[in-house]
């Protein structure tokens, strides 16, 4: 029997966060492929067709369907979740999160979230275990999944029996990779870049070297964090890495490091010390005064449009400018293997603090290392940051062995 005339057909509707095409029919999401295609188009023609037309009427539901949303939507859902510090910021993981969800919904996003059980789940560590990643990253991303459904369930979109089946799965199984150990930079490399950088972030390296601080701790350098009452000044981070532990942070400033930032402390206390719209108006004022053509002569000042900044500096714009001005130092052989040579010159902030715990751990002992260095545990201090002094086990090898 014909269904009424009066009754119309479901909507071709367009879903505007995964811009697919949605159709409901009898309580069930249908997903389409992309909106206003010719695909699309022929796939509705034959849903009606098939599901619509061909079935009687259904009895009323006495209750909600289990589930009836996708993957993708359900990782849209938690893309919305508020990774942020108390100061506003993003989060350093939220980009780790955003790579784990665009694997995600490219591989399985058209999927029912009911669908994607224990054997998806293994499968998708699977991809990630081919592409040569790491243990712990296999099993941070891995997380981040289960975290998703965990997020489904909080706003009950899905039912807590799946992520349950998420939860159920054991750890990833796969051999052993140990990460790739971050070594101490040389110093002459280090003052070679310094030429090439601007001031502002040529002194940047100069706090770190001096102090052993975090790349994130030297960006968000203000006035008012710093206690100027003693000899030696006091520098307490508004935030860190293990402030969530509740651990506290605080970072002694000596007379070197005193003098490289007394140009940066008449200012708004609030203001932060380095500021990216220094650096980029002294780069122009450089370059400015390196013309060679004389100003009167060749093209005009072009209209520029008015370029906005970022307050200060963050870790991963702080990298690029670093990274920058050592390939400009270090200009790359043809004859040479890139990644050895890169590997030895083109350096990183982070490898600073590894720098001055090793000096620390020769200079004096490991314990300091572990205090400038903010570490709760001595292991950590010996197993990632501080090298062993192999100039005394050779002393020793002199005199006695």
């Amino acid at each position: 029997m014909a269904r009424p005339k009066n009754r119309t057909a479901p909507k071709y509707r367009h879903h505007k966060p995964s811009g697919k095409v949605s159709v409901v029919i009898n309580g069930k999401y249908h997903y389409l492929g992309k909106y206003n295609s010719p695909e699309s188009r022929r796939k509705y023609k034959h849903l009606i067709a098939t599901l619509w037309l061909a079935e009687p009427d259904p009895e009323p539901l006495s209750e909600k369907p289990k589930c009836s949303i996708t993957v993708s939507l359900l990782a849209v859902e938690y893309a919305k979740a508020k990774y942020r510090l108390p100061s506003g910021k993003q989060k350093n993981e939220w980009a780790q999160i955003q790579r784990t969800l665009r694997e995600v919904r490219a591989n399985y996003g058209d999927l029912l979230a009911s669908d994607f059980g224990p054997l998806k789940f293994e499968e998708f560590r699977s991809i990630l275990i081919s592409r040569g990643l790491a243990k712990h990253t296999v099993k941070r991303y891995s997380n981040y999944v289960k975290k998703m459904y965990q997020r489904g369930v909080k706003l009950e979109l899905i039912s807590v029996e799946l992520y349950q089946r998420l939860e159920a799965v054991g750890p990833v199984e796969m051999p052993y990779k140990p990460p790739k150990k971050i070594l101490p930079v040389d110093l002459d490399i280090v003052r070679q870049t310094q030429r090439e950088l601007t001031s502002v972030v040529s002194d940047m390296v100069e706090i770190q070297l001096l102090t052993a601080m975090r790349p994130n701790e030297v960006c968000n350098l203000r006035p008012c964090d710093i206690d100027r009452s003693g000899d030696i000044w006091l520098y307490e981070p508004p935030s860190h890495k293990t402030m969530h532990h509740g651990k506290g942070r605080c970072i002694p400033l000596g007379p070197k490091a005193q003098s490289v930032l007394s140009r940066y402390l008449n200012r708004d206390p609030q203001a932060f010390c380095f500021s990216p719209s220094d650096a980029y108006h002294e780069h122009f004022e450089n370059r400015r005064s390196n013309r060679v053509t004389p100003e009167g002569c060749g093209n005009g000042p072009r209209p520029r449009k008015q370029k906005s900044f970022s307050p200060n500096y963050d870790h991963g714009s702080y990298r690029r400018a670093v990274q920058r001005a050592a390939a400009r130092a270090f200009p790359m052989p043809s004859d040479i293997d890139p990644v050895k040579w890169k590997s030895k010159y083109i350096w990183s902030p982070n490898q600073l603090r590894h720098s001055t715990a090793t000096h620390a751990r020769k200079n004096f002992d490991l314990e300091t290392s572990q205090v400038i260095l903010g570490h709760s545990s001595k292991q950590t201090t010996e197993r990632y940051y501080a090298e062993a002094d192999l100039s005394k086990a050779v002393k020793y090898a002199q005199k006695f062995g």
